[in-house]
């Protein structure tokens, strides 16, 4: 397969994967397309630098799609982050004072809260 072959075959896969992160309904499936493009780029690596060179704009946007990629799979894992420290809050939190003093606060999440 050629250099320019797999380039667009990556630019669909990160495609794919942008599609999937913005589903998440199906895991396995982003897994999948993750495995498929490390698969690509383990062939693109076998090329040399130099080859590349005639490709600098489907390049440009390959690490366009990666950046957003990237971005949306911060996101998604802030989202799953704010989920469970809601959920399973600690029971104090630390917070400074004006003064630079460390005081504690009782904070309540959904399972600790006291019935």
């Amino acid at each position: 397969m050629g250099i320019e072959e797999l380039l667009y075959k990556l630019k669909n896969k990160l495609e794919e994967e942008k599609e999937e992160l913005l589903k998440l309904d199906n895991p396995d499936r982003l897994l999948k397309v993750i495995d498929e493009k490390k698969e690509i780029l383990r062939q693109l690596s076998e090329f040399d630098k130099e080859d590349f060179k005639d490709y600098i704009e489907i390049i440009e946007e390959i690490e366009k799609l990666s950046k957003r990629n990237l971005s949306l799979a911060l996101n998604n894992m802030n989202m799953i982050d704010e989920i469970f420290s809601t959920i399973f809050e600690e029971e104090t939190v630390k917070q400074y004072s004006p003064y630079g003093e460390q005081k504690s606060q009782p904070k309540s999440g959904i399972l600790n809260k006291k019935i």
